[in-house]
């Protein structure tokens, strides 16, 4: 009976290794539901269009290589068929294709390289899962992302490290040294182990977060920056966390809330309530409140 279950799974290991494609040059697609696996390094620097292109229920496994995209196109996007748009109240809304895609890589961890100024480094239409990947340069976007073991380092210039419209569920996440680290104006993140330091605009800008274990350092640094803090929400919890050295409108700004911020086991030197309308006051939750 062992013998027979061994091989029935080696059989059903081949097959799915038999149903994928191989990515071995700039500007291929994997179609819906089907997987494509990187063969080697691809530098895509000088390609004008998207590196690699994937339909609904797709997976691009990196197999450990790196993606180098150019200015014009992004390094990986899933792509779904355009966007849906339908009148509404008197305007025209539109929105994308349900459906999810996946970048991750079975072996080691996959690299995407994106330029300053250029495409985005993963994008989707509507949501994205992510493995093992460390991205450089331009942002990953999406409706909503589900992200493990991932990092975003921006290069200089480059803007936002994770853009997510809706939901972000993140572990093992980090994205420092851009503009913002994590955003999205209606934004509910909820994650464990994530670290957003040293961007320049803010560390994390959403509507709401709830996170265990997170490290915001350094966030906020330039004065004009019309979001800043190392957190900024309407409604903050956070567990075990340490938020300090973050800065908005050049003064120190940890944790900037609309709703008084829920924290515990968690460090912060200053807590400020997001209120434009009103002289800065503080929460009285952070030690130098």
């Amino acid at each position: 009976m062992h013998k027979f279950l061994f091989a029935l799974a080696t059989l059903v290991a081949l097959a799915v290794s038999a149903g994928a494609m191989d990515i071995t040059t700039c500007g291929q697609s994997v179609p819906a539901g089907e997987i494509g696996v990187l063969q080697a390094d691809l530098d895509c620097s000088s390609f004008a269009a998207n590196s690699v292109t994937l339909g609904v229920k797709s997976t691009l496994d990196m197999n450990g290589h790196s993606i180098a995209s150019s200015s014009v196109g992004g390094a990986i996007l899933c792509f779904f068929g355009g966007l849906i748009c339908q009148p509404k109240g008197g305007t025209t809304v539109c929105h994308g294709h349900k459906g999810s895609c996946t970048v991750t890589s079975s072996v080691g961890r996959g690299r995407v390289v994106a330029p300053p100024g250029g495409g985005p480094g993963i994008g989707s239409e509507r949501d994205i899962v992510l493995q093992n990947l460390d991205v450089v340069g331009t942002s990953i976007g999406g409706n909503k992302l589900t992200a493990t073991d991932v990092s975003v380092t921006n290069l200089p210039g480059a803007r936002v490290g994770i853009f997510v419209e809706r939901k972000a569920t993140l572990t093992r996440v980090e994205s420092s040294g851009g503009y913002l680290g994590i955003y999205g104006l209606t934004l509910d993140v909820k994650g464990t182990d994530v670290v957003v330091q040293n961007n320049r605009g803010g560390g994390i800008s959403a509507a709401r977060v709830r996170i265990t274990r997170l490290t915001a350092v350094g966030n906020g640094t330039e004065p004009s920056a019309a979001f800043g803090a190392g957190v900024a929400a309407g409604k903050v919890f956070l567990f075990d966390s340490t938020v300090t050295g973050n800065s908005y409108q050049g003064r120190p700004v940890d944790i900037l809330a609309a709703h008084r911020p829920r924290i515990f086991n968690t460090t912060c030197d200053h807590s400020e309530v997001l209120d434009l309308s009103q002289t800065p006051s503080t929460w009285g939750v952070c030690a130098s409140d």
